[in-house]
């Protein structure tokens, strides 16, 4: 019960923590362009990594689903495709985009590839 507790604990001080910090953040769209993600704020936000290679792309369709059902009520899925893990999203963001709309049908907003997702996760957690 003590570990199932501290777990809790954990998750919420880790849920403030990025909360407080992902408005600093400045990524980069699927169209080249900067954004702050300050123009989130207010909103809920599911940020996503994803391949689009791996055993868990079929999730991309489970992923708009939801976004579809949510999106009026404030719901936004950031999905941050990364190839760090065995070339699982090789490509560039443009040929992912593509992937993505024609066999998933995605409409969610999608940034350009990360190169390292624990570097990123770290800083956002500062």
């Amino acid at each position: 019960m003590k570990k199932l507790l501290l777990l809790i604990c954990c998750l919420f001080a880790l849920n403030a923590a990025a909360q407080k910090n992902v408005y600093k953040f400045q990524v980069v769209n699927d169209e080249g362009k900067t954004v702050s993600l300050k123009a989130y704020k207010g909103k809920v936000l599911l940020i996503v990594n994803t391949a689009t290679k791996c055993g868990f792309t079929p999730q991309y369709k489970e992923l708009e689903a939801l976004y579809e059902k949510y999106k009026d009520q404030g719901l936004e899925i950031l999905d941050f495709p990364c190839n760090q893990f065995g070339n699982q999203a090789p490509g560039t963001i443009e040929e992912i985009k593509q992937f993505c709309t024609a066999n998933f049908d995605v409409h969610f907003p999608q940034f350009d590839k990360i190169s390292d997702i624990e570097a990123a996760i770290n800083t956002l957690l500062r």
